[in-house]
């Protein structure tokens, strides 16, 4: 199993990422956002995710990103 630093993040997100973040802002806060919202477009595409151990389930995200005051303000609002 991958260490957790090893693994590379998903590209396309992260320009994305690149595109709203604020240099003095924590990237984490806005990953969690970015794959949150490209959850929802498949999810209103009906993507499913089909493994050996259960039948088709729906794509869904639950995420709560925490951040300190003052984080994305003027910037990804």
């Amino acid at each position: 199993m991958k260490d957790y630093e090893d693994m590379q993040y998903f590209h396309t997100a992260e320009r994305l990422v690149d595109a709203i973040v604020d240099p003095n802002d924590s990237r984490d806060f806005y990953r969690i956002v970015v794959n949150y919202y490209l959850s929802c477009v498949a999810s209103m595409m009906r993507a499913t995710v089909v493994t050996p151990h259960a039948d088709s389930q729906q794509v869904m995200m639950y995420a709560i990103p925490l951040a300190p005051s003052g984080v994305g303000k003027g910037r990804s609002t």
